[in-house]
């Protein structure tokens, strides 16, 4: 029901940062926030179509993890990943209340 496509964005690291979560279990997400004049555009055309957001004002940012304990998230916030961030695809869906992780065995 949602909709994967061709994207051409790319991102520039700024660095790790925890957001407090409104939605599933866990309260809180680690995140890499990143420079992305693109995805500042996706965010605002989706907005344009209808899309609803939690939050009021729009960080652009990759979630790294989940968790329900704070003192999980140890970091050093004044580092920050030198890399560039291609991405080319994109998916849109609606919002999943549970997220189920599969993982492979060895």
């Amino acid at each position: 029901d949602g909709y994967v496509g061709d994207c051409d964005m790319s991102a520039q690291p700024i660095g790790l940062t925890v957001f407090e979560t409104k939605i599933m279990d866990k309260k809180y997400c680690l995140v890499l926030k990143v420079e992305s004049k693109e995805a500042t555009l996706l965010h605002e055309k989706l907005k344009s179509m209808g899309a609803t957001f939690d939050y009021d004002e729009y960080t652009p940012h990759i979630t790294l993890l989940y968790t329900d304990d704070k003192s999980t998230l140890v970091f050093d916030a004044s580092e920050s990943p030198n890399f560039a961030i291609s991405l080319d695809e994109i998916c849109v869906d609606g919002l999943k209340t549970e997220i189920n992780i599969k993982t492979k065995e060895a």
